[in-house]
């Protein structure tokens, strides 16, 4: 009988794990970004992260930043497709964590996770 309770408390325990975990990346992960190089293939100095206001809800995304001070952000789908040189999208491991967006191989999710920064989707 108290085999079957531990048992059960570990099958418990599993389930709640991977009800809580972030879902499965939907491709093959080809690895990080590097906005800096993409930033200055278009002739812009550094990549950084930033919040502006009136814009994405407030919420901080990356982009380009130019000789000139102006910034304009960027699409990390576009980013990973051309450091990649293959279709790719962006993926965010974790909500608003600036260095957890990874390179994935495919098309982005028709409906990705309401905890990804779609700013730079």
């Amino acid at each position: 009988m108290r085999t079957l309770s531990v048992r059960a408390l570990v099958a418990s325990a599993l389930l709640a794990l991977l009800a809580c975990s972030k879902p499965l990346s939907s491709g093959r992960v080809l690895g990080g970004i590097d906005g800096d190089a993409y930033c200055k293939s278009k002739g812009m100095i550094k990549t950084y992260w930033v919040a502006k206001p009136g814009q994405f809800d407030g919420r901080k995304t990356w982009g380009c930043e130019g000789s000139d001070g102006a910034w304009a952000p960027y699409s990390i789908g576009v980013v990973c497709s051309q450091q990649y040189k293959t279709t790719a999208h962006g993926e965010q491991q974790r909500e608003d964590d600036p260095i957890s967006w990874i390179c994935v191989e495919g098309p982005g999710p028709t409906n990705p996770p309401a905890t990804w920064n779609r700013a730079n989707m």
